[in-house]
């Protein structure tokens, strides 16, 4: 008898486990399918907001308008330079309303530039640098008022990489430095930019057709004691150099390790690797993973740009 209660007793414990199975199943189905409702009640949640935001903007931008004094704004470029870095810069707009006998002019900072009209338009021209950003205001002159007017469609910014080649330098590796030894292990990658600006270029512009010269320059105490020229991939938008050599210094030494390249226009680019001073008895280790600043000069020295 003993052993038949034994036997009901195991089989009531695998039923009520069983039927633990099955809620426990069914609870984690639940869950689940909650959890997929939170969801798709955050993503609801979010495009709402996304629509809420979007028609503030639209409400702001539509105030913006309705309270401006201009119909039309347009801005266009030509003659672009890449020697002066110099360019045309001309303005079309176009006045909600116009009074007989009113004066128009765009003015830059202390300057203003008289603005000629033909139908509706009024237009003015100037040779712009590229260096520059220009952001200048609309002067309404007439016998019975005077309103100054500025608005972000008037706004332009600097032109430079669009006349000048682009590249990003990108080292990977490390400088040792031990017994006055300095062990050098990194590659360098230049990607060239500037066939993503294309500002009205026909040809596919690249490092062999936009630079004269690329080097890879070791410096110790102002001399150069090692110059690596560097070449285009075949792809031509690419250089990618590995670098490994051991050099003896000593302490207090000055060393710099950067990229020179020099433009068919005459202008230097100078992209520092590495800039550091041996110090006395003191074992270093500089990670080349970062992307260095580039400076740009002219050909008297002059800085004209830099960039990150």
């Amino acid at each position: 008898m003993k052993k038949y209660l034994n036997y009901i007793l195991l089989g009531i414990i695998i039923v009520i486990l069983i039927i633990s199975y099955i809620k426990m199943n069914a609870l984690e189905t639940e869950i689940y399918n909650l959890s997929g409702e939170v969801g798709s009640l955050n993503n609801i949640v979010s495009t709402m907001t996304n629509r809420v935001m979007n028609f503030y903007s639209t409400l702001e931008k539509e105030r913006e308008d309705k309270n401006s004094i201009f119909e039309k704004i347009d801005l266009m470029t030509a003659n672009m330079n890449p020697k002066t870095l110099e360019y045309d810069l001309t303005y079309k707009i176009v006045l909600k309303t116009n009074t007989k006998g009113d004066e128009v002019f765009l003015v830059f900072d202390d300057s203003r530039v008289k603005m000629t009209k033909e139908d509706v338009f009024y237009t003015a021209s100037i040779r712009a640098s590229a260096l520059k950003e220009y952001h200048p205001m609309v002067l309404i002159l007439n016998q019975d008022k005077e309103m100054i007017e500025a608005d972000e469609k008037l706004y332009m910014e600097d032109q430079v990489f669009k006349m000048l080649p682009q590249f990003i330098v990108q080292p990977n590796g490390n400088l040792n430095f031990y017994r006055k030894i300095l062990h050098s292990d990194y590659d360098i990658m230049l990607h060239n930019l500037s066939e993503d600006n294309g500002f009205g270029k026909d040809e596919e512009e690249n490092f062999n057709s936009e630079f004269k010269s690329i080097k890879h320059i070791v410096m110790v105490n102002g001399n150069i004691i090692q110059e690596d020229e560097l070449a285009a991939t075949e792809d031509m938008n690419h250089i990618w150099e590995d670098f490994k050599y051991e050099m003896e210094f000593n302490v207090e030494d000055h060393i710099k390790i950067y990229i020179k390249a020099e433009t068919k226009h005459g202008y230097i680019y100078s992209s520092k690797i590495a800039d550091f001073t041996l110090k006395t008895d003191q074992n270093i280790m500089h990670n080349l993973d970062s992307h260095p600043m580039i400076y740009i000069e002219d050909e008297n020295g002059n800085e004209v740009f830099n960039y990150e």
